[in-house]
């Protein structure tokens, strides 16, 4: 019988042990189905050497990859909300000095205008949905055996063709094959959306450069793509607010080119999906006077983890 008081005070003790993270992982999970982004497992309870503990850490991962993707969605419906207002002013500003024309033909550049603002709500809104069904539920549910340095290829091919016009030179250096496991035409709209995005700001009689190669420096083998331009590059401070959407380096310039400020965050999403990486850089300017800041062009770098 006195063996039997130590065994119960254990029993009790384990029995608090673990109902107490238990009841508190279901009341944390209770508030964060009723809107509390900011609930979290406590420190103790995530040191756990157990499941328990397995599972108090998955909960805090999830709550603030929760809370990442929400942020980022509002963030995002705030920067629509405030693209589509602008060209919807204007449209009615045309619209509205078009009235006041007493002939039609005074009123064809007002109607003209509004015509265009037309074409850039429907261009923005079509770029949305694209965004929205490249997620990364596209990539696992369709992942195949992808040769990048070919893909590469065909999408200079085609900036070489585009780029005539401009009396741009394409040149590549790639090399081959470059295996990773993904969603083919993802992976290509990516490179190409960085490959326009060269096209549209390099200057006419200069060149794009295009490089592919292995990197096994890291924990992981890595492809490495480059896409380098002669264009003026951007302020330093703005490198890394290039992928968000919406953003741009110069608003007037981005118009007149027809941007609308959502490519590169599509190569972010498309590339983060794969479990790769997209930075971009100034190349710096080789300036014989030696002062700093010049730039003599932008390099974007894509790594996407290679097929094992």
């Amino acid at each position: 019988m006195d063996a039997l008081v130590p065994t119960a005070i254990g029993c009790l003790f384990l029995s608090r042990l673990f109902t107490g993270t238990i009841s508190r992982l279901t009341r944390n999970t209770i508030r964060l189905a009723s809107g509390d982004l900011e609930v979290r497992m406590t420190a103790k309870d995530c040191l756990r050497g157990d499941e328990i503990g397995a599972m108090s850490r998955g909960f805090n991962l999830m709550t603030e990859r929760l809370a990442r993707q929400i942020e980022g969605e509002r963030r995002l419906l705030g920067d629509i909300s405030h693209e589509l207002r602008s060209p919807l002013a204007r449209m009615g500003m045309a619209l509205a000095l078009a009235r006041r024309q007493e002939t039609i033909g005074n009123a064809l550049p007002y109607l003209d205008r509004a015509d265009r603002e037309v074409e850039r709500m429907s261009e923005l809104i079509g770029v949305l949905l694209t965004q929205a069904r490249n997620s990364i539920r596209a990539v696992e549910e369709s992942r195949d055996s992808v040769d990048l340095a070919e893909l590469v290829q065909e999408v200079a091919e085609d900036a070489r063709f585009e780029g005539a016009t401009k009396g741009l030179r394409i040149e590549t250096c790639l090399s081959g094959p470059l295996p990773v496991l993904g969603h083919r035409q993802l992976l290509r709209r990516a490179i190409e959306n960085v490959v326009r995005n060269a096209l549209r700001h390099t200057p006419p009689q200069s060149r794009i450069f295009i490089k592919t190669c292995s990197d096994h420096t890291g924990k992981h083998r890595e492809a490495v793509i480059s896409i380098s331009d002669q264009g003026p590059g951007v302020p330093d401070s703005s490198l890394s607010l290039l992928f968000r959407p919406f953003y741009r380096v110069d608003e007037a310039r981005d118009r007149d080119s027809g941007g609308v400020g959502l490519g590169l965050s599509l190569v972010e999403q498309a590339v983060q999906a794969h479990g790769g990486t997209v930075e971009a850089q100034n190349i710096p300017a080789a300036d014989p006077e030696g002062r700093t800041g010049t730039s003599a062009g932008l390099m974007v770098i894509l790594r996407l983890p290679l097929e094992s």
